[in-house]
């Protein structure tokens, strides 16, 4: 990336364009929801319990990656700072071109942490709740988080947030596979919109919009997760056995 060598003057690299304030916003609109959510319930569990830790875990990754695009959009793209860095650390400016690249990594590097951290953060959480729903079910399909919550949302009624959950597993599973989906070709539905996954093809949908969009449906699947099990009646889900 920088040569080892600082060699005097270097033309700085032209200002990058700054795309994501509106983005930014929106992120901190999310996570202030969330934040609220959280409020509602910091007085009826334990903080470690995972009907409260799983909306922690999610708000953390929203703040990282808020951390990420304000990033970006104020300091990776703004001249001075490669500038400052080669001050800084006496080595030569990259060329203009790979400036441009390692920008564009980084953006990828803070949507594919997204997208695994959040399903991370969900999955874990949600295990622990539906072991406690249902011990024996959950026992039977342990290896695969999607027969658990597909068993669990028709069980539950919640059928509703399949299609949102299916969608952020199935992202999770194509950052595996270089972006490409691997698999039965399949359809799914979100608020209207199709979204068409074909074996060995690579997906180019997965958008900032789509991924901020299915944050308030995975918020409400939480709470309603988070209502039905009131009803069982334990005193506390332990999140630290994680």
């Amino acid at each position: 990336m920088f040569e080892a060598k600082y060699i005097g003057e270097h033309p700085a690299p032209p200002h990058m364009s700054r795309n994501y304030q509106d983005l930014i916003e929106k992120l901190l609109k999310i996570r202030e929801d969330y934040h609220n959510t959280v409020l509602k319930y910091v007085n009826t569990f334990k903080h470690n319990d995972a009907r409260l830790s799983l909306f922690s875990k999610c708000i953390n990754v929203l703040d990282g990656t808020f951390l990420g695009l304000y990033f970006y959009n104020f300091h990776l793209t703004e001249p001075e700072m490669w500038e400052d860095i080669s001050f800084r650390l006496q080595v030569r400016l990259p060329p203009e071109d790979d400036i441009l690249s390692h920008v564009d990594a980084f953006t990828m590097f803070v949507k594919i942490g997204f997208i695994q951290l959040m399903h991370s953060a969900i999955e874990s959480s949600m295990r622990l709740i539906i072991e406690i729903y249902n011990n024996q079910e959950y026992n039977k399909r342990v290896s695969s988080f999607t027969r658990i919550y597909t068993w669990f949302f028709e069980d539950a009624k919640l059928m509703s947030y399949k299609p949102v959950l299916d969608m952020l597993s199935t992202l999770r599973d194509i950052n595996h596979d270089n972006g490409a989906y691997y698999g039965k070709n399949k359809q799914i539905t979100i608020d209207g919109h199709n979204y068409i996954f074909e074996n060995r093809r690579s997906v180019q949908f997965v958008t900032w919009d789509l991924l901020l969009n299915l944050m308030p449906q995975l918020k409400n699947m939480l709470i309603d997760i988070v209502e039905l099990t009131q009803r069982i009646r334990v005193d506390i889900i332990d999140s630290s056995i994680e």
